[in-house]
């Protein structure tokens, strides 16, 4: 009967393996080319899980990039160097943000005495909300020098405000202008009267403020400011005592 292996199949027919041999053949071809075709997706895989990794590595280093500008973007603020421009009028809305901002600088700052500057550019304004601020600054550089700036405008309360600082520069170029208080008053004679005195009381507390480092008295500051507005340039302001030094706000 011969070797089994080289006796026909039962099933032979075109396309499939007339012999066992043949069959045992082309399954062991089939194998290795399975074989082949696994190693091959294997291969094929890997190469693609490495170009998934590099690109996964190439998004985080962009990512990070871009947070370490963001980073340095924000790090070079104002509110992280601790330098607030106050630029409006003197009144009830920038005062409370004003004295906000600070406030929760000092918390946030409390455990250090690093510098602040404050710049203003202001016409001035409320006599009575800018005292808030002024009191604010004032009991802030207890605890800390700041520096207030006089940059482009400073006129009327925002004079005041500028004594404030520890160290009041004032930049080249800067109009400085000083004058008494002014305000409406109604009622009748007795009630003016009142509020006159009053408003005097309060002339007074600004020309003591104004005073307090300048070479002028309080008494010579009001008359020097009776019935006009007083302007004055950088130079000037120094020489008087109202500023410390020409400076300017950027370090």
């Amino acid at each position: 009967m011969g070797d089994i292996e080289s006796q026909p199949l039962p099933w032979a027919r075109t396309g499939i393996p007339a012999t066992w041999e043949e069959a045992k053949q082309q399954a062991e071809a089939q194998s290795r080319q399975a074989q082949a075709e696994y190693f091959l997706a294997q291969r094929d895989g890997q190469l693609i899980d490495n170009r998934t990794a590099m690109a996964l590595a190439v998004s985080a280093e962009i990512a990070l990039e871009r947070e370490q500008r963001k980073e340095l973007w924000e790090g070079a603020s104002n509110g992280r160097n601790r330098v607030y421009h106050f630029t409006d009028k003197v009144d009830p809305s920038s005062v409370d943000v004003a004295v906000d901002v600070l406030n929760r600088w000092q918390r946030i700052d409390a455990d250090n005495d690093n510098p602040w500057r404050i710049v203003i550019c202001s016409p001035g304004g409320d006599v009575l909300t800018g005292m808030k601020l002024y009191s604010t600054i004032k009991a802030i550089n207890r605890y800390r020098p700041i520096i207030t700036v006089a940059s482009g405008l400073c006129a009327s309360m925002a004079t005041v405000l500028h004594q404030a600082g520890t160290t009041r520069l004032i930049e080249p170029g800067t109009s400085y202008m000083i004058h008494d208080i002014s305000g409406e008053v109604g009622g009748n004679m007795s009630s003016m009267e009142d509020h006159m005195k009053w408003m005097s009381k309060l002339n007074h507390v600004l020309h003591v403020a104004l005073a307090e480092r300048s070479t002028l008295t309080a008494e010579e500051i009001a008359t020097m400011s009776a019935r006009k507005d007083s302007w004055f340039m950088p130079e000037e302001v120094v020489e008087m005592g109202f500023a410390d030094a020409i400076g300017y706000a950027t370090e």
